[in-house]
């Protein structure tokens, strides 16, 4: 092939971007992908897990050691605690050790009050600010050094988690397989209102969890457990770098990278409240698609593996973390190819109102309108917003994982 002189490389170059049928490939690459992932995927999931359940044992019994970061979480920390020693299970087999990442509130009094009436607690605090991951990892340790990791499962939790009394003997009984690795719980999300987000979280939430319900019984490869409650084996239980900001779906990949399953339990349930104000939980999501990213990088080699994993992987997660580069692809490419087709006409003037859903939903909430197909549509681009900006922090570098607790209902 000749060589090309820089003008006729410039030339080359706009001559393919400027050429329809590359255009339109790429829009429908976009836009079939997103659809993939948000809607095949999960009417696939559920046609082939139909009538399958997790394999469980009531029986099995070991020793439980409950670990939990905490920081200035003084309102709702004694109920947490009673909800985790009130579990019908066996009173001597349950541990819980708690860290305080240096709270400045009444959240290391009431731990110490809490230690004092039941020995089944053991207490660190934490000088200065080390982040969950940080308080995580030294517990971890702690509970190891002091206890035989034989016969023992690890449940890591998060204060605003509380504990149904049957949580405990749930998640332990999916380990009566040797291969299950972590078994995630069931998280049942408290009300919902109708002044912000606790509606759309909702039912965020109840689709991840059937999602990852599904993913376990067929493949044991749950996309990642959620952190406010989970339980793992001692040995399978990777460190999780320091400035890593999500630290559930690492030790989720790390297991499964390791030939062990990751499954999520129905039964296994714990409560929590549902975040409602839209501009707290866009900072939450930007943290975490920051974190996303630092995954996705440590994670690569998944991606490129034949395995009902990386299908799960692809699907379920990496397409969804590319959502909004895959919304301005179809926007850019439907506005090059409108000109000349009614078809991208419309999609491009669609995609702008759809855009436009989240300016439209702030207008009309100081006038108590709540269209719910609005609503939704609003949450589904101010999130994805939030993914491109979780991207940029992750490209500017991230140094701690130090966090603050999530204000919900």
């Amino acid at each position: 092939m000749p060589q090309l002189s820089n003008f006729n490389r410039y030339y080359y170059l706009a001559y393919v971007l400027n050429y329809a049928p590359f255009m339109e490939f790429l829009f429908w690459m976009g836009f079939i992908l997103m659809a993939h992932s948000y809607v095949v995927y999960p009417l696939l999931l559920t046609y082939l897990a139909r009538g399958k359940k997790l394999f469980k044992q009531a029986s099995h019994e070991p020793k439980v050691i409950v670990l939990m970061a905490v920081y200035n979480a003084g309102h709702g920390i004694q109920k947490k605690i009673q909800s985790v020693l009130s579990s019908d299970y066996p009173h001597e087999k349950i541990l819980f050790y708690i860290g305080s990442d240096c709270s400045t509130d009444e959240t290391d009094s009431i731990i110490t009050n809490c230690a004092n009436s039941d020995n089944r607690i053991r207490s660190t605090h934490f000088d200065s600010r080390t982040g969950k991951i940080g308080v995580i990892n030294t517990l971890y340790e702690k509970a190891l050094s002091e206890n035989s990791s034989d016969e023992c499962i690890f449940i890591s939790t998060d204060v605003t988690a509380i504990f149904h009394k049957d949580c405990i003997r749930e998640l332990v009984s999916c380990f009566a397989d040797e291969k299950v690795g972590i078994a995630g719980s069931y998280i049942i999300k408290g009300d919902v209102r109708a002044d912000g987000i606790s509606g759309q979280e909702k039912a965020y939430y109840k689709r991840e969890l059937e999602m990852k319900y599904h993913e376990g019984v067929l493949w044991g490869s749950a996309m990642g457990v959620f952190g406010a409650c989970f339980a793992i084996r001692p040995h399978v239980f990777t460190r999780v770098p320091s400035h890593y900001l999500v630290d559930d779906f690492f030790i989720s990949m790390s297991a499964l990278q390791r030939g062990y399953k990751v499954i999520q339990d129905y039964e296994a349930f714990v409560y929590m409240n549902v975040p409602n104000d839209s501009s707290i939980e866009y900072r939450r999501k930007v943290r975490i698609a920051a974190g996303n990213f630092q995954n996705l990088q440590h994670f690569s080699s998944v991606l490129f593996s034949w395995s009902a994993t990386a299908f799960a992987y692809w699907s379920h997660k990496v397409i969804r973390w590319l959502g909004p580069f895959f919304i301005l692809l179809c926007l850019l490419t439907s506005s090059m190819l409108m000109l000349d087709n009614p078809i991208y006409e419309a999609a491009f003037y669609i995609q702008v109102l759809l855009l436009l859903t989240p300016l439209l939903n702030y207008v009309l909430k100081p006038l108590r309108i709540h269209i719910t197909v609005l609503r939704f549509a609003s949450h589904f681009y101010t999130m994805n917003a939030g993914v491109f900006m979780g991207f940029i922090k992750y490209l500017r570098g991230i140094r701690s994982s130090v966090w603050e607790p999530t204000a919900r209902n």
